[in-house]
């Protein structure tokens, strides 16, 4: 996985609890932040005038960092710096801004899915480590691909997979409201978390639940079919609990709820967090919407992706502008 780390600043940071889930990747989420990938959300790491100089330098070195790569891209066949007319260029540097944007923009939806493994959410815990060999490969390339941290993943199903599961249904997500905000602590067995704060750890990072568990469904990658067939009943009776509460609401509150869910998935869609950007080029946002469209069940659709991929490539003049303007 490419990882880009910026020199970190000592000063202009909050102080923060060794037990934050917010993220999984330091550099994910300090480039998260630089970048303002997810602007509707509160800014938890540069606070205050000092904080606000460092990001702007941060910013600074990321982006001389990103054109670098861009200018170093090559052509195939010819080498560095020399093209024949018609001749493509070979982007592997673009192709690693892309996978870094990507990964920045899903680290608040990975550190939820952690936090939802750690909580058992829907037997997740129970199911990943009910894994074999087979099924554990394929769970970490997928975690892989999302950007994530193999310990951390692993770390997250020890600490869930005896708990009793949870679930949380559309009366449960509407309990965070349209606009939720991330927890920024929580005691470390999560038993102090409110019913606001769970639902708003499902609203990020149900998404990436869901792409994980499709990932390795296979009834082969796990060790005993008996006990995957306990997992998915007790699953099932927890979803029917949740629906039998849904169903007790009114009309006008079960509209009000999936309003409310519908502004929730929006906040944390990592497509429109990349596709309305004001910091990337047009080249830079097709590069991660091209990276992200291979991990996207459950997290946005493909013709979404396609319409922004195809919404960029009209804009394509970007790129070339912003580089001009740069020269002057």
């Amino acid at each position: 996985m490419y990882q880009m780390t910026p020199e970190q600043p000592q000063q202009g940071f909050t102080k923060r609890s060794k037990n934050i889930f917010l993220t999984d990747n330091k550099s994910d989420e300090v480039m998260a932040n630089v970048l303002e990938l997810f602007p509707n959300k509160k800014q938890y790491i540069f606070q205050g005038k000092e904080g606000d100089m460092k990001k702007k330098a941060l910013y600074g070195a990321v982006r001389e960092k990103f054109n670098m790569m861009c200018e170093n891209d090559t052509y195939a066949e010819f080498g560095r710096g020399r093209r024949n007319k018609g001749e493509k260029r070979d982007r592997k540097g673009l192709r690693k801004i892309g996978r870094a944007i990507k990964t920045a923009a899903l680290a608040p939806a990975r550190g939820a899915f952690l936090s939802l493994v750690r909580l058992n959410y829907r037997g997740s815990a129970s199911r990943f480590n009910l894994l074999n060999e087979q099924g554990r490969k394929k769970l970490f390339e997928k975690w892989d691909r999302l950007g994530g941290k193999r310990d951390a993943i692993e770390k997250a199903i020890d600490a869930g997979k005896n708990k009793k599961m949870i679930a949380c249904g559309k009366k449960c997500r509407a309990k965070a409201g349209k606009n939720p905000q991330l927890p920024t602590e929580a005691q470390s067995d999560f038993v102090n978390l409110t019913g606001a704060e769970i639902s708003t750890i499902v609203a990020a990072g149900g998404g990436v639940l869901t792409a994980t568990i499709k990932a390795v469904s296979n009834k082969s990658n796990y060790k005993s079919q008996i006990e995957l067939a306990k997992i998915e009943n007790d699953t099932a009776k927890e979803d029917d609990n949740e629906r039998k509460i849904d169903a007790s609401m009114t009309p006008q509150e079960a509209a009000l709820a999936n309003e409310i869910i519908k502004a929730q998935d929006s906040s944390f869609d990592a497509v429109k967090a990349i596709v309305e950007n004001p910091n990337l080029t047009a080249e830079e946002k097709k590069a991660a919407l091209e990276d992200l469209k291979q991990d996207v069940s459950g997290i946005s659709t493909n013709q979404t992706i396609l319409i922004g991929i195809g919404v960029l490539a009209a804009l394509g003049l970007g790129f070339y502008l912003y580089k001009q303007s740069n020269k002057n």
